[in-house]
């Protein structure tokens, strides 16, 4: 049995899949009149928002060149562009390429590019598994295969905290095991077992802090870096290509609607877009972010080692509750699903909308779990290792303004 310190950590960061999950595969309202009421507010808001942006993204392309001209940071920097590789998502049409930058939106700009440049239909776009958009999208991307190549569009690059993408990274792939070798891999190497539930084991016994010990101290090798948490900086190569637009993450809606309404694409597709940034509609994405997640336990990788479902909903049920989308005090309903072939998609479903509907959390106290979810991931993480995380990524926490220490 897990330690609750250590629960609140390994599902804290599903908050910042789901997030992802919940934006991009929204729906937008079915009710006219709601529909309309919704599409004069966003109307009214994007004079505000041209407005105020405009010197946003002054502000950080200014800092950005800034940081670039000073040759002292980069010159002493130990990661290399060897050891990473950039892809961008690219439109000579639409005068425009998006740095691939995984756990900061890169699934969303796959679905953009599928709707924008191949004219999918978005309804067919959003409802794309997550885990195979990328695969479906892989034409429209480029790769950079000199150090100077340029563009020949305007740049976006994508940013994100290198703590909370790190924490995303873990979750995603070592927690929920779609890196289910490294993860065996690397439990191998630290002489670790299993990850052991209330119903049997699900996954290895490795820790948030094994995981950033690990990534950090083989990038700081000269070793290749996995591009779900390659600093931007190399993935991008931010000093080397021009950029027109920096996106965060923290803002990722925000920026990312200035950025589509400067595209000259159709009102329609703007408005399409619009109404899946500003829909509601979390119940009816519900399935959707469930049937994405359940998708990892097929493998047979993953059957070796949480080869009982049941153990891997509990994962997942951790997790909305750290979201802030059940209640804390709201329990598994292990007797609910202890019959034989009760535990699917649809029953999971229900399940969980069920313990939304019960007690739903505000907006505020979703927001002041997770958070604090993501600081007590890294409270008692040794100096050395912090050290390590800044260290690796210390042109992000730069070029990007970032705090360079631990998320407090």
């Amino acid at each position: 049995m897990y330690s609750v310190r250590y629960r609140c950590v390994v599902t804290a960061g599903i908050s910042v899949i789901l997030l992802c999950c919940f934006y991009m595969f929204g729906h937008y309202y079915n009710d006219d009149k709601h529909m309309a009421l919704k599409e004069n507010q966003i109307s009214g808001h994007h004079n505000a928002y041209d407005t105020g942006l405009k010197d946003t993204w002054n502000d950080r392309i200014h800092h950005l060149q800034k940081g670039c001209h000073q040759s002292g940071k980069k010159d002493k920097y130990k990661i290399k562009y060897q050891q990473t590789h950039g892809i961008f998502f690219q439109s000579m049409k639409l005068n425009i390429s998006v740095c691939k930058v995984a756990k900061a939106g890169s699934t969303f700009w796959a679905i953009v590019f599928l709707i924008v440049e191949k004219g999918m239909a978005a309804s067919k776009a959003f409802s794309i598994p997550r885990h195979k958009i990328h695969a479906v999208s892989g034409g429209l991307t480029k790769s950079l295969p000199t150090e100077h190549e340029q563009l020949k569009t305007n740049g976006v690059v994508v940013s994100r905290d290198p703590y909370s993408r790190l924490f995303s990274a873990f979750i995603d792939k070592y927690y929920l095991l779609r890196f289910v070798r490294n993860a065996k891999s690397l439990a191998k190497s630290l002489g670790k077992g299993f990850f052991m539930t209330e119903v049997g084991k699900c996954g290895y016994n490795v820790s948030f802090q094994d995981f950033v010990d690990s990534v950090t101290t083989t990038a700081l090798q000269g070793r290749g870096i996995n591009r779900h948490w390659s600093p931007v900086y190399t993935m991008c190569r931010v000093c080397d290509v021009e950029y027109q637009y920096v996106i965060q993450q923290e803002t990722l809606t925000r920026d990312t609607e200035y950025i589509i309404n400067q595209l000259e694409i159709s009102n329609e597709t703007k408005t399409t877009l619009t109404r899946m940034f500003h829909g509601s509609g979390t119940n009816k994405t519900m399935a959707g972010v469930i049937e994405t997640m359940w998708s990892a336990i097929d493998g047979p990788a993953m059957r070796a080692c949480c080869s009982n479902k049941l153990a891997y909903f509990m994962k997942m049920w951790e997790g909305f509750k750290i979201q802030g989308y059940i209640r804390t005090n709201i329990a598994f309903p292990l007797s609910t699903f202890q019959g034989t072939n009760s535990v699917n998609v649809k029953n999971i479903t229900n399940a969980v909308l069920k313990a939304m509907s019960t007690n739903p959390l505000s907006s505020t106290e979703r927001k002041t779990q997770r958070r604090q979810a993501l600081v007590d991931a890294y409270v008692g993480m040794p100096k050395r290792i912090i050290s390590q995380v800044q260290e690796m990524y210390k042109m992000d926490f730069y070029l990007f303004g970032y705090d360079i220490n631990p998320p407090s």
